[in-house]
Parts: C-alpha cells; structure tokens; sequence
C-alpha cells in the first residue's frame, strides 16, 4: 500500500461507461401564455437527439443548469431563482436561491446570467451534489459572492432535499457568471472556476467528498468585461481553457488537472473582432483542437495547436438574416454527446445551429444555420453542464484517491479544535510514538513530525493557507486519518 493509503482508480474515457447519463439531458425553453411557448427536452441518450416538449413550470433566461443519474433519470434542474425536482415541482427547500432585490424581476423567467449556475456530484456513488450559482446584487448589479447549496437525492423518497443553501464561499466583485468546472486528474473530486470582475484574479474551488477549498491565481494582465457578454469552456481532455467574452477577446490557456493552474495565456484581443454585437460563445471540438467563436453574426475557428491564434483564425460563416420570429443569431455554444457543437441565439427562436463535424479543420467542419427545429421558443439559454466524460489522468502523478481509513483503534485518536485557527491539538493513548504528517487536498505532505503518543501535542498552522487539509498518524504497525479545516 502507497503512502496515505491512496488507492489507485483508473477511469477511461469512452463514450459507453464512464459517467454515462449525467449531461445527456440538455432542458430548454420557457412559460408563456401563447401556442408553441413552453419546455424542450434534447436528450442524447441514444447517441443522436431526441427532441421532445416538456410541460414543467421552470422558464429558462439564460442561467440554466441540470443533472441526471448514471440511467439517465432527472434529479434536479435549476434557474438559479430555485431547484425542482424530477416531477417538476420545487424541491423540498429548494426555493429562495436569490433573495436580493436586483433579482426579482428575474423570478418568472429565470436569472440572466451566462454560465450563473453549475452542478457537480460529492463524487461517482454520493447521492449528494454541489450547486454552484450567483445573483445579481445592488447597487452595483454584479455577483458579489459566490454560494453553494447542497443537495442530498436520498431525501423526500429519492426526489432530493436541499440541506445546506446560499452558503457564500467567498465574497468579492465577480464578473457575471462563467462558472464553469473540469475533472481533477484523480478522476473523481472537480476544479471550478470563477472569474473576479475587472481583473487578472481567477477563483480556483476544489470540490472533493469532504469539503470544498480554494485558491486564487493571478494571469497577469487585467480582464474586463462590461456587461457580462461571454462564455468560458474547458476542453475535453482537460488540458485547455477558454473565454471569449466582450472587451477582451479570446483568452485561450493551458490547464494543469493536477494542481488547478492556467499556464501558457495567448490571447486574440477584441480590437481583431468587428465592432462589438452584443452576443459571444465558445466551444472547443472533440479532439480539443479546434475552438469555435459565436460572434453574434460571425461564426469562427482558431486552431489551438498554432502558435499564433490570430494567424489560425477562419472565418466559417455569416448570419443569413433568417428569423424564426426573432434574428437567428450565433450566442452561447455546446458539445453534445454526439460529437457535434450546437447553438442557441441571443433572442426568442425555435431553432438552434449545429456544427456537424468540428474536429474538421475550416468549413469543413459543416456549419449548418438554424437547422435544427424546436418544438417550442428558447430564449437566450444553452445546458451548462461539465464534461462528465473526461476521467482520470491515467500514469499522471496524481491519478489516485485519497481515503480516509477507520479502525477500532482510531477511537483512541483526537484532534482538536476543528476548525482550527493557529494550532490544533493531538492526543492518541496507548502509542510511545508515532509520525504525524499533514497534507494538502492534492496529496503534497505539508508537514511532518515524530510524536509521543502518552501526552498531547500541538501542530502549528500559521504557515497554512485556509482550506481542508488532512493529518495522517503513522505508527508502527497501523496509520490513521483525519480531515480539519483551517479557517
């Protein structure tokens, strides 16, 4: 057995078995009073998309986020004003997710804020999920926190519960959504990222069983974005990020599944772009080659693997100024389980774009308007899910899970305060000694002593950033865990 008892989990990326289900149901679509306003349902179960209406009260704006189990059975949904369940009722506490007043004229429709809400699970077997979202706050409109609520599917006969709601991570000015998330290379816990406003700061959460943490990362250069235009994405393998939103341009970087951090930032900046629209997106291919920029009424590919982003840019196509009733334009982008990329526009229509075959380089790719019909009007929102098909970095230095172990004589070890400021204290009878180690979230040991077991002993934190951290008791024949937080 390694080190911390970790046990090694390895999980392939394939289409049939890894995480099968969980973003296969794409809920779009809103409530009005007149013919052919309602919900859509695109499933892709099967491999291509099933269309269908759906008749559930929840109207989509534009923040939009939902998640089925590994069959492919709905658990939740969410308009970030709050949470139904799989029979489309509210879920048992699962209203009042924005309570400030900038957002209540939102709370027939839904809040308008792109990538404003994300799910994630505890991990593969928990029946407990993470939802990140935001809200708009006065006086200055932008998110200024960041919450989670926590949802237990065990509860209220497997319809789900809420158990702990609008639990601020951090406060601070926050651009206007892009929450997006991508696999930790352990292949179960999550990294999440979320964009400070009008700054060079990300926000980086690691989402594991025990807990949440975080850290932040300065790019280097100041990101602004004015009125919340935009989308963010990660590759499908995990190694790449993207955000193309208004005032910036494309910021294309490296992602190290791993330890959480961009790298290697290249930029096309806005002044290369036509004079701004209104509308933009992001997507990146199968292969996680090629990225697709939505500019409203430009369509765009850049190749990931040129070293220049602005020389590898093609423009693919133009809007044709169809309606369907309102201007089909290009807004926010999506991969579907199928391999394909589809598009919804920035007003009300009943179709979306698609691009059939975008690992394809130029308009090869087949770009394809408002081709694909809708059963009812959809507003200005796409699906945000995470890729749930990418696993763990197999062979990688972190592809492995960190458990806690219990033990009858683990009843014997103490550790407190917890939480804990400064210090915490140790007391573990009937041992003349053991080692104590602490390490971090990611496995990297922190610290270690030589201990004896017949007195309490002390460990210093001041060094530690906050966080959730682990204390490891090695003796002899056995070792023990224990999971604290720093405040």
């Amino acid at each position: 057995m390694k080190a911390w008892s970790i046990i090694l989990c390895f999980f392939i990326l394939v289409i049939e078995g890894h995480s099968q289900g969980n973003d296969n149901l794409w809920m779009l679509g809103y409530q009005c009073c007149q013919q052919n306003f309602g919900g859509t349902d695109i499933n892709f179960i099967t491999g291509s998309p099933l269309i269908s209406t759906s008749s559930r009260q929840m109207s989509f704006n534009i923040t939009n986020a939902s998640i089925t189990d590994l069959s492919d059975n709905l658990l939740f949904y969410t308009n970030g004003w709050y949470i139904a369940n799989s029979e489309n009722d509210t879920m048992v506490n699962g209203s009042g997710l924005s309570l400030d007043p900038a957002n209540s004229s939102f709370r027939q429709l839904g809040l308008p804020i792109v990538q404003g809400a994300l799910i994630v699970p505890f991990d593969e077997t928990s029946k407990k999920y993470y939802l990140f979202h935001e809200e708009l706050c006065a006086p200055i409109v932008k998110p200024n926190k960041l919450f989670y609520t926590v949802i237990d599917m065990a509860l209220d006969s497997g319809r789900g519960a809420v158990i702990l709601k609008r639990q601020p991570l951090f406060y601070d000015t926050l651009d206007y959504g892009q929450i997006t998330a991508c696999r930790h290379a352990n292949g179960r816990d999550w990294w999440i990222t979320v964009p400070k406003a009008n700054s060079d700061l990300y926000y980086i959460i690691l989402s594991t069983p025990f807990g949440l943490s975080y850290t932040v990362q300065h790019l280097g250069f100041t990101i602004l974005n004015t009125d919340g235009a935009g989308q963010s994405t990660f590759s499908p393998d995990g190694s790449k990020f993207a955000r193309f939103a208004v005032d910036e341009g494309l910021n294309c970087f490296d992602f190290d599944r791993c330890t959480g951090t961009f790298s290697n930032i290249r930029n096309i900046p806005q002044s290369a772009f036509p004079a701004w629209q209104g509308c933009e997106g992001v997507s990146f291919s199968p292969n996680s080659r090629f990225l697709y920029l939505s500019y409203c009424t430009y369509l765009y590919q850049v190749d990931t693997w040129d070293t220049s982003l602005v020389n590898s840019r093609i423009l693919i196509d133009i809007y044709d100024g169809f309606t369907s009733p309102a201007a089909t334009t290009f807004f926010s982008s999506k991969l579907a389980r199928d391999g394909k990329i589809y598009m919804n526009s920035a007003g009300s229509v009943n179709t979306m774009h698609v691009i059939n075959s975008p690992d394809s380089s130029g308009i090869a790719c087949d770009f394809m308007q408002h081709s694909v019909s809708l059963p009812t009007y959809n507003a200005s929102t796409i699906s945000t899910q995470p890729f749930f098909l990418l696993g763990a970095a197999a062979g990688s230095q972190c592809d492995s899970l960190l458990n806690e172990i219990s033990n009858a004589e683990e009843k014997q070890f103490v550790l407190y305060p917890n939480p804990a400021l400064e210090f915490i204290k140790i007391h573990f009878n009937h041992f003349e000694s053991y080692q104590a180690t602490i390490f971090d979230l990611n496995g990297k040991i922190l610290k270690k002593e030589n201990l004896s077991g017949n007195e309490e002993q002390i460990l210093n934190l001041n060094e530690f950033a906050s966080g959730i951290y682990f204390l490891k008791i090695e003796t002899e024949k056995n070792h023990f865990y224990k999971r604290f937080i720093k405040e």
